[in-house]
């Protein structure tokens, strides 16, 4: 089975403290080495041989990488669909340097008021999500909300379409990763809160991202997770992560060879075999696996998402 997509960590550097994430915490993951647009461009080239259409770009924040203009250009000459996702804090600086690269850009957005956005981040920057979804728009760039659900902000909900009417602007709902892999679990009613939206012109989720939510996440001893078999995953240091960027159980460091890793004979079996099995794995929600991993199997995960997206479709033709 060929992966379908990377995610690409440039950087694990922060320039925020979001609540819900460990990464910031961590100063040896903040002081992890980067490589260099050399050995950038080398994946890009076997990440396109191995028929890699999408990438996302992913951090810390990748927008802190002074050559991000240099990987961007790479990655659209390589012509992958390429996904970057940014707290918004260096944007007004750096967008008329990406603008040329990207079809749409993601803005974190925790909460849709400005005193609790800054606060779950940590540091202001409300106003800079605000001017960026208009920086985007001026530049040609597709500006898109990523609502990282929690207990909490899924209250917010209708202030969150008001901004979203006001602003003019899409906005992708996704059940955030609990890194100590103990989500506390949407109520049934709060599922049935979400899926009132689902009507809405400039709202999105996956309704298997729900069903998955209302199931109590991966289970280990029957696991829906495909990390390995459709994911890629390069760390900072250039090195490939094993099965997924939250539980790295075996790291490969790698020397232009990405092709020849994962067209090795075998080299994948015995990991793939374990894949949504450690313990770890238990109840784990992380979506930006998961939701690849929906694509793989005939199952009703793979029929709700099917139908995600079809849904999305329909209502892009009627906008």
């Amino acid at each position: 089975m060929k992966p379908v997509l990377c995610n690409y960590y440039l950087t694990f550097r922060s320039n925020d403290m979001p609540e819900y994430s460990s990464l910031w915490r961590d100063p040896d993951l903040q002081a992890v080495p980067e490589a260099g647009i050399d050995s950038i461009k080398t994946n890009f080239r076997d990440l396109a041989k191995l028929g890699i259409k999408e990438i996302v770009i992913d951090g810390g924040e990748p927008l802190l990488r002074e050559d991000l203009p240099e990987i961007l250009a790479l990655a659209k000459e390589y012509k992958f669909k390429t996904h970057l996702t940014t707290n918004a804090i260096l944007f007004e600086e750096k967008v008329k340097a990406i603008a040329p690269y990207l079809h749409h850009i993601l803005f974190w957005l925790d909460y849709p008021m400005q005193e609790e956005h800054d606060r779950s981040r940590g540091t202001a920057c409300f106003k800079q999500v605000l001017a960026g979804i208009d920086l985007a728009k001026k530049a040609g760039i597709q500006p898109i909300l990523r609502y990282g659900l929690t207990l909490d902000n899924v209250r917010f909900l209708p202030e969150l379409v008001d901004l979203a009417q006001t602003r003019g602007v899409k906005v992708w709902i996704e059940p955030v990763y609990d890194s100590k892999y103990s989500l506390s679990f949407f109520q049934d009613i709060s599922l049935e809160h979400i899926k009132y939206y689902k009507n809405h012109p400039l709202v999105e989720f996956s309704f298997a991202a729900l069903a998955f939510v209302r199931d109590r996440g991966n289970q280990k001893m029957w696991p829906r997770c495909k990390a390995v078999s459709t994911v890629i995953t390069i760390f900072p240091d250039n090195s490939l992560a094993f099965p997924c960027f939250y539980l790295p159980q075996k790291r490969f460091k790698l020397d232009g060879d990405v092709f020849e890793v994962y067209t090795r004979p075998g080299f994948l079996t015995e990991i793939e075999k374990g894949q949504g099995k450690f313990p770890e794995c238990q109840g784990c929600m992380a979506f930006s696996y998961m939701l690849p991993s929906f694509a793989v199997g005939f199952d009703r995960y793979f029929l709700l998402q099917w139908y995600s997206d079809w849904w999305s479709q329909r209502k892009q033709r009627r906008r």
